[in-house]
């Protein structure tokens, strides 16, 4: 310890207390109004601990029971009080008693955020270097409110802070051996918390697409790609919307912090994936579905336009690759030898065919050879995409009803129950007749479109 640096140094004990000048005049005289006699012989500091040697002298034939000591040192605004010390040299009536503290650093990192209502979350990190054999806390205080908390964790919360005040919070480490400097937090406003939300709405195509405020209380503004501002504050309600849009959110209210998100982004598409769907097509929201979720790419046109054929029933072997991308394309290694006779590793849409038969979800055609068939360019009937997405739902228990959802079938149709389950699921509604029944009509090839609808309702169910 040198220089001019206001270091002092107290040696504590019974009836003994004497303040010492600052460390650097060793030399100096001891003032003391009781019967010791102590004298500083010497203070070596380190980076992190203060060594001192301190003669006590007995002037009056009772030595003292111990020594202890305290090192304040002003600038830095800490306080520690040292272990009893130990004689060294010497005896009691006159000896040389050495002792040694760790200085503690003050916490570190100290940071306070907004928490719930009127209140603020501090949290830090302890001090590099505390004494082991003893337990820190944390003595914690609000500015300017000058609320404190002493913790023995490294978070402290307090709430009922006055709304719209700015914060800050100091925290100091505090053990038996005394205390080290404040580490100081960032501002934080007391506040209400709210929670800021604007909704996209984005159809496949263009017409309909909008945004929509929510009643929050929050102001909101509204910018184009460039950030320049499109209109005033706007109210809560819907907005047409159209190419790239940019919400933000704030308040004027220094009570009230926006929670959560404050700025929210979309880019509308106006686009239709297939050059043969436009708006207003049958099922055109679950053919857009499935372009959307890459389950059906369709066919690249010499223009570069795609066509997704709605009217075109759906193969087998296209049905197991709808599949397969529908169960989310999982990691599946082909083998070597085909499950199906009539098909091959080079066959399109191999991989995923013979995915279909590794889940049970295909078990395809016993031949009189004991061979099986998937016969991948043969139309899926409405029957069999009943079985295909129970068995992909993992056959779920389920009672058919004995009253047929469908006049078509009966409860001894083939794939009745699967069926039947589509019906409960909702995943079909069938044709409604003229006499309010409705029919499945199980032997009719599955269209493009129906399935796209099929699919998006299976993944919504």
């Amino acid at each position: 310890m040198k220089g001019n640096r206001a270091e002092a140094v107290s040696v504590i004990s019974g009836r003994l207390d004497a303040r010492l000048p600052a460390v650097d005049d060793k030399e100096a005289p001891v003032t003391t109004g009781f019967d010791f006699s102590p004298k500083l012989v010497d203070v070596t500091q380190g980076a992190r601990s203060v060594q001192i040697a301190v003669r006590v002298t007995d002037t009056i034939g009772v030595p003292p029971s111990s020594v202890a000591w305290q090192l304040n040192h002003e600038t830095a605004g800490l306080s520690m009080v040292g272990d009893y010390m130990t004689l060294a040299s010497g005896n009691d009536r006159d000896g040389v008693y050495r002792g040694e503290i760790q200085v503690m650093d003050p916490p570190s990192n100290v940071k306070a955020e907004p928490f719930e209502t009127g209140g603020a979350r501090v949290t830090w990190t302890p001090p590099s270097v505390t004494d082991p054999r003893l337990s820190t806390r944390y003595m914690v205080t609000a500015h300017p409110s000058g609320a404190t908390q002493t913790v023995a964790s490294t978070t402290a919360t307090f709430t009922g802070l006055p709304l719209g005040e700015d914060f800050t919070f100091d925290v100091v480490a505090v053990n038996d051996a005394g205390s080290s400097a404040a580490g100081t937090s960032n501002a934080v406003r007391s506040s209400i918390p709210v929670k800021g939300s604007v909704t996209f709405v984005d159809r496949c195509g263009a017409s309909g697409d909008y945004f929509e405020i929510p009643q929050t209380g929050l102001m909101y503004d509204h910018w184009d790609a460039q950030g320049q501002l499109i209109s005033g504050q706007l109210t809560p309600g819907r907005y047409p919307a159209s190419g790239y849009v940019r919400i933000g959110a704030w308040s004027d209210d220094p009570s009230v912090r926006v929670e959560g998100p404050t700025e929210w982004t979309h880019t509308f598409d106006g686009s239709v994936p297939f050059a043969d769907v436009p708006e207003g097509t049958a099922f055109f929201e679950n053919m857009c579905w499935m372009a959307e979720k890459k389950i059906s790419t369709g066919w690249t046109m010499a223009d570069g336009s795609k066509e997704y054929r709605p009217l075109q029933p759906v193969n087998r072997d296209a049905m197991a690759a709808f599949m397969y991308r529908l169960a989310g394309s999982p990691t599946f290694t082909p083998p070597k030898v085909s499950p199906f006779k009539d098909i091959t590793p080079t066959t399109a849409f191999y991989k995923e065919m013979a995915w279909l038969a590794s889940q049970g979800i295909s078990t395809g055609w016993t031949m009189p050879d004991g061979s099986k068939e998937y016969r991948p360019l043969q139309p899926v009937n409405r029957d069999a995409m009943a079985a295909f997405m129970y068995r992909m739902a993992k056959s779920p228990a389920f009672t058919p009803p004995q009253a047929s959802p469908f006049k078509d079938i009966t409860p001894t149709t083939q794939f009745y129950k699967e069926m039947a389950w589509l019906a409960d699921q909702k995943i079909s509604t069938g044709w409604n007749m003229p006499d309010g029944s409705k029919e499945y009509r199980p032997v009719q090839p599955v269209n493009r479109d129906a399935m796209a609808a099929f699919m998006h309702r299976y993944s919504s169910r």
